[in-house]
């Protein structure tokens, strides 16, 4: 076989691809959870998660939703991507490749799994955001405000 028409299955290996949802509810208020994971924590972040071998974005989403927020809560994923995230987070400054989803909660209790990593949900206003916001929200609820998608990338900041 040609060497060029091959396909190198270790090319991008160490990068991950996670998915977020940016849910919004009907007063226009930001979902955003207080991460109690390692890479991040005590940051507030999208629900979201790293997407498995063989799953397709939306089952991502949707995987990840109902294990964050719980079966009960309606969910409906929009066909728009909001923003695309590059980061490495520190402690492990693994590269990421993220995809952030817009959504709208439709109704339903969310409650916070206490396996996921997680201390609490909570509604914010996009021109109220807590302080301590994880890799790109901010630059992502900016432009979403502008009405622009975006690439936000920490290729600037070294291990």
């Amino acid at each position: 076989m040609n060497k060029e028409m091959s396909l190198d299955m270790r090319e991008g290996e160490g990068i991950r691809t996670g998915v977020d949802v940016f849910v919004l509810n009907e007063q226009e208020q930001l979902l955003l959870g207080l991460r109690k994971a390692r890479a991040g924590e005590n940051t507030w972040g999208f629900p979201g998660g790293h997407q498995r071998t063989g799953e397709m974005i939306h089952d991502t989403a949707i995987r990840e939703l109902r294990e964050e927020l719980g079966g009960q809560v309606q969910i409906e994923l929009i066909n728009e991507v909001v923003a695309v995230r590059e980061n490495q987070i520190k402690p492990w400054y693994v590269p990421h490749i993220t995809i952030i989803l817009k959504a709208y909660y439709g109704g339903g209790e969310i409650v916070n799994n206490p396996q996921e990593r997680t201390v609490t949900w909570n509604w914010f206003s996009l021109d109220n955001l807590p302080p301590q916001l994880f890799s790109g929200v901010e630059e992502t609820v900016q432009n979403y405000k502008q009405g622009l998608s975006l690439v936000v990338s920490d290729w600037h900041i070294k291990p």
